[in-house]
Order: C-alpha cells, then structure tokens, then sequence
C-alpha cells in the first residue's frame, strides 16, 4: 500500500466518522431544553446583577466622592482593595 493511498483511506474514515452527527435519545429533548433555559436565564441573571453592581459602585462613588469607586463601576470590575490576598 503506497503513502497517498494509505492517507486517502484515513482521510475517507475521518470524514465518515465526522459525518455521523450525535442524536439524543428518545425523550430526552425535553430535559435538554430545560436544561439549556436554566443556563441561559442563570446567564442573564449574572448578567444583571453585574450590571446593577456597576451602577451602584457609580452611584457611590459620586455620592461619597470616591473617585476609584466610581471609575471601576463604569469599567465593570471591583477596585483592586476588594480582591483577596495571595498571602
């Protein structure tokens, strides 16, 4: 068996195996779609509560004139004295 046709029956095997698309079983798309509907509005709660952080790192930051509170809000992430310690 020479190399090209050796690769050419590897080849035909990979594209038959990547043919072969996966099926649920039977019953089971009910579960899934609950499943991917609590991943999907867990996803918008974070969402959202990230939001509402930001905006009120915002809010108190200009209400009790903390400059770096209010900067870190409008960028999404918490001031650096917030994140725990390596030590």
């Amino acid at each position: 068996m020479s190399a090209a046709t050796a690769a050419s029956a590897i080849t035909d095997r990979v594209y038959t195996l990547a043919a072969v698309c996966p099926v649920a079983p039977p019953g089971m798309q009910t579960y899934q779609d609950q499943v991917l509907g609590w991943i999907k509005w867990g996803v918008i709660a974070i969402i959202v509560a990230t939001a509402l952080t930001s905006v009120g790192a915002i809010g108190v930051g200009k209400i009790f004139a903390m400059p770096h509170a209010s900067s870190r809000g409008a960028i999404g992430s918490p001031s650096p004295s917030s994140w725990p310690s390596c030590s």
